[in-house]
């Protein structure tokens, strides 16, 4: 505990430190809903700092957080705190799922189109598949580009509805374009990095994975198929030692392939 306090205390005069340096000061937490205890301690009590400098912005997944988790309880603690004290002022906004005529903007602005009834159908597509998610929304066109249903020559793209829509029957969801696209991946070493991983916890150590790479005697390096699962939209690093996955789905998708 006392470490712990002096570690909430010199974590604290840093923040005083750089604020004063930079004003203002912005501080982004992505996927707080993986965050432990300790992590969600240390944002609690920067938040009461009353420092007009600081802004702090904490993402997380609304569908991961229920009432009884950790964060859920931590915003209800700085609502209340943001009524008592006028130096913290609390702002929540729901992101939602794009709608259909945002999905066809981004589709207008990644295919370069200019016309929105060029896209309206694919666009019209993509959200019945995908229900608006930005994640589920890229892993579907990447899709769709890696199995030859969307073709670009020479700038300019082309697609066929009636043959997305018959090859795509199958697959109720993203999910399954997702475990597809890990069982083509590789000759099979990523999905047997995703499974390793999917044992590991939300947030893996590359010399965990090593170990297990080596006792599982594989052939292909672990950093290459690393890199390809990075490169492939499955994982991401997270400084230079951890891998996450990009998204939760992804980890249920490999989980689901243990057989």
């Amino acid at each position: 505990e006392d470490k712990k306090a002096r570690l909430l205390v010199a974590f604290q005069r840093f923040i005083r430190i750089m604020s004063s340096m930079f004003n203002p000061l912005v501080m982004f937490f992505d996927d707080l809903q993986w965050a432990d205890s300790n992590s969600l301690e240390l944002i609690r009590s920067t938040c009461q700092l009353k420092n007009k400098n600081l802004m702090l912005i904490g993402s997380y997944r609304s569908n991961e957080v229920y009432s009884h988790h950790a964060v859920a309880k931590m915003v209800d603690e700085l609502r209340v705190l943001s009524e008592k004290d006028q130096h913290l002022n609390l702002n929540e906004i729901q992101v939602n799922n794009l709608g259909i005529a945002e999905v066809n903007e981004y589709l207008m602005d990644l295919l370069s189109v200019t016309k929105k009834d060029d896209t309206l159908s694919l666009a019209k597509l993509c959200y019945k598949k995908t229900s608006g998610n930005p994640f589920f929304l890229k892993t579907f066109l990447t899709m769709l580009n890696e199995v030859n249903l969307m073709d670009c020559n020479e700038g300019q793209w082309s697609w066929d509805i009636a043959s997305i829509e018959k090859s795509s029957l199958s697959a109720k969801n993203v999910s399954d374009f997702i475990k597809d696209r890990m069982r083509r991946s590789s000759k099979g070493d990523i999905v047997d990095l995703l499974l390793y991983s999917a044992c590991l916890g939300n947030t893996f150590e590359k010399k965990y994975l090593y170990m297990i790479w080596e006792t599982a005697k594989k052939q292909i390096p672990l950093q290459h198929v690393l890199d390809e699962s990075v490169q492939q939209l499955f994982i991401e690093p997270v400084g230079s030692s951890q891998y996450r996955y990009s998204h939760s789905a992804v980890k249920e998708a490999a989980i689901s392939l243990i057989s």
